[in-house]
């Protein structure tokens, strides 16, 4: 184990020119295709020390001894297989999405909270306000406030060498979860593992006691009784609230910037332990970045990425799986792809003449870094790929409906030359706004002005499908707090599914044709139809054909009726609690002067209506219809009978 702490110290330094030298007298026997780097302490009849020497059995026949129990660790010098950090290995595509744990209910504003956040919490203001910096820390950093056990305190004040061994168990089990693909599991275990050097704590502020007022003379010996009483069942009631939050704190705490702490490496005065410190979390950053890549948190990954640049940020195998995240994640956009295009060309430079690809074969081996640079020029190929892939989805999409808005342009010119007058909704009935003459705009901040009604406009159908995603959210967070894995994988396997569609109806809703000089496929096709995207009526056409395949989109989706039944009835009843809020803001703002006394609602419905007289001048006609039938019956008749 102590050999095991001085190589992942170097391993991080890239420094192994003093460890290892004893080591690289041994590399010709790994590539030889041995796998220990200590084959030369082989004794005499070339057995390696650490493994178990072979029973001689009398009478030349080979018998199967019984087992016996091998010794804990393996060998000193090599972790195990199944405990290894991830290697650099290509990952597949996934839509990103939030990470909901089992404990995000202890963290949120909703819940529980309610019970902690009393009237004295109430004073102090809304708890919005007063956790702007908690909300910024990610969840992994979070969830360290659950690690609140007295032999995690206590080792967090050990120094730094002896807490890498607790530090090192709990790498090594998640390393373990993560090739089992438990994720989760491995999550809880590298949230252990940075626990122990990074962390966040809750410090209760000391509260004020006022002194006890004395007692008025005044009062009677019954009213001093009394008032007496009151204050020991106060004090009493003080008592048991802070006995029960202290035994549910994780449960009663209010979370804020004033009670919670961040602690670091920061905080070690030592700079060497700092140093130490620093590298073994640039190495667990890596496992919990790939980690959070297989289950499709792309955008927490990238968070740890960051903060491993904070202590490292030339490192390949870092901007390695900086690439990795945008790379696989499909809502990354062609601007994203470029940087990860930047990245990986980084990353292949830098490998060039990092010390630690200066190594031996074995070596590397050992580290599993020996195809490094093949992974690292493979990656970028498919970055290259992928821009390409990027750039053909996008000339599909917006090249249609450049073709559709010059064909209504042209009709409409025919239109115009027979005589006509042409109407097109959403963009010949739209009246500009006044100009201020008082205000200089730029073309383009006149141009979104005159179409943000447009642009601005809510989509009924896009925002019914984002209420559906929070619908499937909602539905692993609830999973997920009762623990039933298998319930939250087919929930996320559908929101999958959801997220192709939602992709699909946000590249429409979000393409701009005005700022468009950074978008390379609009700039291009722009040039290659000519069209001018600075006439505000062939922008609103783009944008109300824009619409039209988002609601097509929509019409052609594959839904679970239940939970879009669901996303329904909570948009209308959003909308309908929105519309009265405007409605009640308006009639504040609008107070409307008091009206003569209007009559009853009666006789507006029956004697003043339109309604009650159209029905009683059709019930005149039938009436007299039949009076008219009756007396002509009656004189025929009576002309036969005489």
């Amino acid at each position: 184990m102590v050999m095991r702490f001085l190589f992942f110290v170097n391993n991080q330094n890239q420094d192994f020119q003093i460890i290892m030298q004893g080591t690289q007298r041994r590399v010709s026997d790994i590539e030889a295709g041995q796998s220990c780097p200590f084959s030369k302490q082989q004794s005499a009849d070339g057995k390696c020390p650490y493994s178990k020497p072979d029973v001689k059995v009398e009478g030349g026949s080979e018998k199967k001894e019984k087992k016996e129990k091998k010794p804990r660790g393996g060998c000193p010098f090599m972790p195990s297989e199944g405990k290894r950090n991830p290697g650099l290995t290509h990952l597949e595509e996934s839509f990103d999405t939030y990470f909901i744990g089992p404990l995000n209910y202890l963290l949120d504003t909703r819940g529980l909270w309610t019970l902690a956040f009393d009237a004295k919490e109430a004073k102090k203001g809304s708890i919005k306000e007063r956790r702007k910096v908690f909300d910024a820390y990610p969840i992994y950093l979070k969830n360290t406030l659950f690690h609140d056990e007295e032999n995690t305190k206590k080792l967090r004040t050990l120094e730094v060498a002896n807490r890498f061994f607790v530090f090192d168990k709990f790498r090594e089990k998640g390393n373990k979860y993560m090739n089992k693909k438990q994720y989760d599991e491995a999550i809880k275990y590298y949230e252990r593992a940075l626990g122990c050097f990074r962390w966040l704590e809750v410090v209760e502020v000391p509260e004020v006691e006022s002194d006890e007022e004395p007692m008025d003379e005044t009062l009677t010996q019954e009213e001093q009784k009394e008032l007496k009483e009151q204050r020991d069942a106060a004090k009493q009631y003080r008592k048991e609230q802070k006995d029960l939050k202290k035994q549910y704190a994780s449960l009663m705490t209010v979370y804020t910037d004033e009670n919670v702490k961040h602690r670091g490496p920061w905080d070690i005065e030592d700079n060497a332990d700092k140093d130490l410190a620093n590298s073994m979390l640039f190495s667990l950053y890596l496992n919990m970045g790939v980690c959070y890549m297989q289950m499709s948190h792309f955008q927490l990954a990238r968070s740890v990425f960051k903060d491993a640049a904070e202590i490292t940020a030339d490192n390949s195998q870092l901007l390695f799986r900086q690439s990795q995240a945008i790379l696989y994640d499909k809502w990354s956009s062609l601007n994203d792809l470029n940087e990860a295009k930047k990245i990986i060309e980084k990353c292949i430079d830098l490998s060039n003449y990092e010390k630690i690809f200066k190594q031996e074969p074995g070596i590397l081996r050992l580290m599993g870094l020996e195809n490094a640079k093949q992974i690292y020029v493979e990656q970028a190929h498919k970055v290259m790929d992928k821009i390409k892939e990027k750039q053909k989805q996008l000339t599909e999409i917006i090249e249609p409906l450049f073709e559709r808005a010059l064909e209504i342009e042209e009709i409409e010119k025919e239109m115009i030359e027979d005589g006509k007058n042409p109407y097109e909704e959403g963009v010949s009935d739209v009246i500009d706004p006044e100009d201020d003459p008082n205000i200089q705009e730029e073309p383009k901040q006149k141009l979104y002005r005159l179409c943000m009604p447009q642009l601005s406009q809510e989509h009924q159908e896009y925002e019914i499908i984002k209420e559906m995603v929070n619908k499937y959210y909602r539905i692993i967070e609830f999973y997920a707090e009762q623990k039933k894995e298998d319930q939250v994988k087919i929930a996320k396997k559908e929101l999958q599914r959801l997220m192709e569609t939602v992709q699909q109806m946000h590249t429409y809703m979000n393409l701009d044709f005005i700022d468009y000089q950074n978008h390379e496929v609009i700039t291009e096709l722009q040039k290659k139809h000519n069209i001018d995207l600075t006439d505000k009526k062939f922008i609103r056409r783009l944008c109300h054909l824009c619409r039209e395949q988002v609601t097509e989109i929509f019409g052609q989706g594959k839904f679970n009726f239940e939970v879009f039944e669901y996303a329904m009835n909570d948009y209308f009843k959003k909308k309908r609690e929105q519309e009265e809020r405007e409605k009640q803001r308006y009639q504040e703002e609008h107070p409307e002067a008091v009206k003569p006394k209007k009559e009853s609602e009666f006789l507006q419905k029956t004697l003043f209506s339109s309604e009650f007289w159209m029905q009683m001048v059709i019930l005149v006609l039938v009436m007299g219809g039949i009076y008219y039938f009756n007396n002509s019956a009656v004189g025929s008749v009576f002309q036969i009978t005489k």
